[in-house]
């Protein structure tokens, strides 16, 4: 639990929320929390640097609770704005008595970045604001020194816009004073903000308003049975605030029995005087350890979904590579490598009258073959295009779409699996879409690279079995006397070949002679060998070039780079906790 890490969390809910565009109830109170404890580590700084700041003490509450009356009260002024409008106080306002400027500046630090106003320069549109000024007491006022704050409504239609700035002054209190009517008591709203701030221990007193005195004892008692329900504790003192049918602009034409203002008086300097700011810190730190888990929960899902990702494309590289070898390299049909090296090794079995016709084709032996047979064609008097496939070509540009194919329906069905991570499988579906053409060309242009990279060892194999040949000269005399009996068509036929028709070359009466002897000599084994080899360099560059490198460079570029504001961003996390 890094609480370094609350700033990034609290930008990225913010940024989620806007742009899912919906009101996830969870998430909303994932980011409540998340300011909460962000202020609380704000005040335990404060407390740290500057332990002798003004007394903070907070009126809370829900709409039409009297918190501004409250204020006027504990104020014996009328500096707070009374009003019968639901969230008519919309900024926190603090009224500070007898502090000096310096004191007020390190408030407003605390409260940085809100920005500090004067009241009649508030903007009702703009947040951010709060407003902090000196104001005069009366005789009457219930401290001596320090800031009211007066908070706006938590629980009003426009709440979640200046939640922030009801949390922020929470966690700076000191003290707090939670108001409450007997119409609002119960609300869910006042349960969970009880709940929220419970583990920051902050020093509380209940004032239910508005309450006539025949319900006095089972309102009182209701709330104190829900409290011990709700946190298995007993609940704060409460001071019982009678209906008073007309509101006046100051707290001492209010007409509040002296009975209830001394309790009142006496329940916050109880509060005040036994004040130990020690424990603040201990709570910050406990209000990150209750809600943590619950705060990165999304991004843990979103790392899940990443690494199984990670685990599906390499699983889809795996399969290409797979399909990739039995449909072409396990495929005699297909896999004519060898008979290229084969046809190769005619050329290098100089016989008098034909060496000169296959010296003239052997420098066009090269990859792919494609153009060779078109050659062999022409040297055969056949000018009719000859419409060779490039088998290799062709299995591997299938395993390519197979491999696309595969990530696209497991994205599709982890979406309907994965309802927590349907953002993240439908950005990576769309990711794939939009790297499909690039991926295709590029690693179209890798096959080429590939197998002209390639052309050169089937020359190099062909040699070896001519070498090894030159160790058994009566063998060699018997192949150049198989050669020599064959038709010369035939053989520069096998020749120019290359590969794209294998049959071609199997009938080709010089490469079923050669091979035949091949086969049948003592060479047998190590013409198997040769043509093992060849296949595992083959299995090796392609699995290397092309599917290691071009296809999952791409496909790991664009699932890194998600493009969907809806995202946790667990990259940019990886990024923060790597500073």
């Amino acid at each position: 639990m890094d609480r370094q890490l609350l700033p990034w969390l609290i930008q990225r809910y913010t940024q989620v929320l806007k742009a899912t565009k919906s009101a996830n109830k969870h998430w909303v109170s994932n980011l409540n929390s998340l300011r909460l404890a962000e202020a609380a580590f704000l005040k335990a700084e404060l407390i740290q640097n500057h332990p002798q700041h003004p007394l903070q003490l907070l009126i809370l509450g829900p709409t039409q609770a009297g918190k501004s009356t409250l204020v006027n009260l504990v104020l014996d002024n009328s500096a707070a704005g009374i009003s019968a409008l639901a969230g008519f106080t919309v900024h926190a306002q603090g009224f500070a008595t007898n502090c000096d400027p310096e004191s007020l500046q390190v408030i407003e630090d605390a409260f940085s970045p809100m920005q500090r106003v004067a009241a009649k320069d508030v903007n009702p549109t703009s947040l951010d604001q709060f407003v902090l000024e000196e104001v005069l007491v009366g005789e009457r006022a219930l401290i001596d020194k320090g800031v009211v704050w007066d908070s706006p409504d938590f629980d009003s239609i426009e709440a979640l816009g200046y939640r922030h700035a009801v949390l922020h002054s929470a966690a700076m209190s000191d003290v707090i004073i939670l108001a409450v009517s007997k119409d609002k008591y119960a609300d869910k709203s006042v349960w969970d903000m009880m709940a929220l701030l419970a583990p920051l221990a902050k020093p509380m007193l209940v004032c239910i308003n508005k309450l006539d005195q025949q319900n006095e004892q089972t309102v009182v008692g209701s709330f104190q049975d829900r409290h011990v329900q709700q946190t298995g504790e007993q609940a704060p003192e409460i001071v019982v605030i009678p209906f008073i049918s007309q509101i006046e602009d100051t707290a001492s034409q209010l007409p509040i029995p002296d009975t209830t203002l001394n309790k009142l008086s006496t329940s916050v300097k109880d509060l005040t005087t036994q004040l130990d700011r020690s424990q603040f810190v201990a709570g910050a730190e406990k209000l990150l350890e209750k809600h943590w888990q619950s705060w990165v929960k999304p991004i843990e899902q979103e790392t899940l979904a990443r690494k199984e990702w990670d685990a599906a494309i390499s699983e889809a590289l795996d399969n290409a590579a797979a399909f990739y070898q039995k449909t072409y390299l396990d495929d005699p049909s297909k896999n004519d490598t060898f008979n290229r090296a084969l046809a190769e090794l005619l050329t290098l079995l100089e016989i008098p009258g034909l060496a000169s016709t296959l010296s003239k084709t052997r420098d066009a032996v090269t990859w792919p073959a494609r153009k060779l047979l078109g050659f062999g064609k022409k040297k055969l008097g056949n000018s009719k295009e000859y419409n060779a496939i490039d088998f290799e070509k062709e299995v591997l540009m299938q395993a390519r779409l197979q491999l696309q194919n595969e990530l696209q329906s497991h994205a599709l069905l982890q979406q309907q699996e994965q309802p927590e991570n349907a953002v993240f499988w439908s950005a990576a579906s769309q990711a794939l879409n939009a790297n499909k053409p690039a991926l295709e060309t590029e690693y179209e242009h890798a096959i080429d690279s590939y197998q002209q990279e390639f052309a050169p060892r089937i020359d190099d194999a062909a040699k070896q079995l001519y070498s090894q040949l030159e160790q058994q000269p009566a063998l060699l005399n018997s192949l150049r006397a198989a050669r020599a009996t064959a038709e010369a068509a035939s053989v520069v036929l096998a020749v120019k070949s290359g590969g794209l028709a294998p049959a071609d070359l199997i009938v080709a009466p010089a490469m079923l002679s050669v091979t035949t002897l091949l086969t049948e000599s003592v060479l047998g084994k190590y013409m198997d060998k040769v043509k093992k080899e060849l296949r595992l360099e083959q299995q090796k560059m392609v699995r290397s070039q092309l599917f290691d490198t071009i296809a999952a460079n791409h496909l790991k570029d664009a699932s890194s780079e998600l493009n969907d504001e809806r995202l946790w961003g667990v990259s940019a996390l990886k990024a923060v906790t790597s500073v």
